[in-house]
């Protein structure tokens, strides 16, 4: 459904959105992730409305990190443009997205400059068979224990804050012999109006590979089973010791939490003038003639003499302005290279006078099929940084780290720009 009228993003408070979040988290196939919902607390609540009736709602952290992003079942396919003017005027610079979140995570794919994995996510388990603790007794840990848990290092607490909520909420359970600490359980409520409960661990160094920590998560499976509850649980996506004590305790993981990046800046640079040399062909995103430009320029590179350098040069040339995402504009396709004069021109060659001027410079990695980068360029870069393209050639340079069908290929892209409302 198009939305024709008045779309404004409001901010408002956490409890205004109940009815809203209670329409997203059952719209999930699994529940929300307890690290997510944290951050939700301290985080800027923005509701989206169409001639003020209320359509979806967006949180974000005070550093500008998207959280949450839902819209109502009506208004899904304005998804993608209402995401892209949210990047763009609250400057999100990353997204955390849990993969069963589809909405968020179709945008994400479609405007980011790339992503990373930042968690693991245990939302279903088997039946496995308890595993005991010998020998120790466990107690629910009191204020007067947060002096004495403070002082315990190696990944108890993120935050002194933090571990003192956890204490005075009664979510800390600690495991003991002889009054020394081998180990403590997690049980936190991941929100009050659902019956799911985030499970985790931490064990003394000291008594460490002695399987305690699959016996911290038994106790806390068995006690969530029975009171009704639903375990869940999330780890970072390094941490493949929590995630296989998981595992043995019959959790399995089918999804991840990610960390989309959207802000990339460039370089600016003020380009002095180039001569290049090299074979040139005429073509259009949709008819692409590139692997064949290259296969004729390639085995007669050395031919050209006076090289500035080794660098290889890939250059667009519009007649007429270049048009973003016109996949039929023609434009003349160049395989070249920097020369000092131009003397001594290989027969067939052609010479090209690169004239300079003002570029935006955005270093990239992956594979040249990939147009990821220059989505975002002119989607989310472009609009909101002052300045407007160039009627200039665009052009690549492909250095001593370009690997041609290589994941880990590099290569420089510069892009014609100049001040928004500047004319020459």
């Amino acid at each position: 459904m198009k939305a024709p009228g008045d779309i404004q993003l409001l901010k408002t408070d956490r409890d205004s959105l109940s009815e809203l979040r209670t329409f997203y988290f059952n719209s999930l196939p699994e529940f929300q992730e307890l690290h997510l919902e944290l951050l939700v607390e301290e985080s800027d609540c923005l509701v989206i409305t169409l001639d003020r009736n209320a359509i979806g709602y967006f949180i974000k952290t005070k550093d500008n990190i998207l959280v949450e992003f839902y819209l109502t079942d009506d208004y899904i396919s304005e998804g993608p443009s209402l995401f892209l003017d949210i990047i763009r005027k609250y400057s999100i610079r990353s997204v955390y997205c849990k993969t069963f979140d589809s909405l968020l995570l179709n945008c994400c794919l479609m405007y980011s400059t790339g992503y990373k994995i930042i968690g693991t996510l245990f939302r279903s388990f088997n039946d496995t068979e308890c595993y005991k603790i010998d020998g120790l007794t466990h107690r629910i840990a009191g204020e007067p224990d947060y002096p004495f848990l403070l002082q315990q290092e190696d990944g108890l607490y993120e935050t002194p804050e933090e571990l003192e909520r956890f204490v005075k909420g009664g979510n800390i359970t600690m495991f003991l012999k002889d009054n020394e600490l081998y180990g403590c359980a997690y049980l936190i409520r991941v929100h009050e109006d659902w019956d799911f409960y985030d499970i985790g661990m931490w064990v003394n160094p000291k008594f460490r590979h002695r399987g305690i920590a699959t016996g911290i998560i038994s106790y806390l499976k068995e006690t969530c089973l029975k009171h009704h509850w639903n375990p869940v649980a999330g780890c970072a996506y390094e941490n493949t010791a929590s995630q296989r004590t998981l595992e043995k305790n019959g959790f399995t993981s089918k999804y991840k939490l990610l960390e989309f990046s959207f802000r990339m800046e460039p370089n600016m640079v003020n380009l002095s003038e180039k001569k290049l040399v090299g074979n040139r062909l005429t073509m259009t995103l949709a008819e692409n003639k590139t692997a064949d430009l290259w296969r004729a320029f390639m085995p007669r590179r050395r031919e050209i003499t006076n090289r500035v350098n080794k660098e290889l040069i890939s250059m667009q040339v519009y007649g007429e302005p270049m048009k973003p995402g016109d996949l039929n504009q023609e434009f003349d396709k160049w395989a070249a290279v920097e020369v000092t004069d131009f003397e001594n021109i290989p027969e067939g060659m052609e010479t090209f006078i690169l004239s300079g001027g003002l570029y935006a410079v955005f270093p990239y990695k992956g594979l040249s099929t990939d147009n990821s980068l220059f989505v975002h360029i002119f989607t989310v870069w472009l609009p909101g940084s002052g300045y407007v393209l160039d009627h200039r050639p665009h052009f690549e340079i492909l250095g001593d780290r370009y690997k041609n069908g290589d994941s880990d290929s590099e290569e420089d892209i510069w892009i014609p720009v100049k001040i928004a409302g500047f004319e020459k």
